[in-house]
């Protein structure tokens, strides 16, 4: 992608690396936020009259793997959790947010 001029770059290069992307092993929530920086650009592109449509706008589709449910902490865990925050010297100063 990188080496496609913008004037150049078509909806098909962006479906494609999205798709190559997601048989890599992406999450879709990785290649959302890739699209989400992608977007943003190609539209400035267009509003600086570099090109008149952009190609990223409606092609993020359900590529990628489903997020995996996550799982809460249990109130053992979390106990566990602070005490060790709390006796480090590294992460100690983070306690108060946690």
């Amino acid at each position: 992608m990188g080496n496609i001029r913008v004037v150049d770059f078509k909806t098909s290069h962006v479906r494609t690396f999205f798709s190559a992307l997601s048989d890599g092993g992406l999450a879709h929530s990785t290649i959302k936020g890739l699209y989400g920086l992608l977007n943003p650009s190609f539209e400035l592109a267009v509003e600086d009259g570099i090109i008149r449509k952009n190609p990223v706008t409606g092609t993020l589709g359900d590529y990628g793997t489903p997020a995996k449910e996550k799982e809460a902490l249990t109130l053992e865990q979390q106990e566990k959790l602070l005490k060790f925050v709390e006796q480090s010297n590294v992460y100690k100063h983070h306690l108060p947010m946690m």
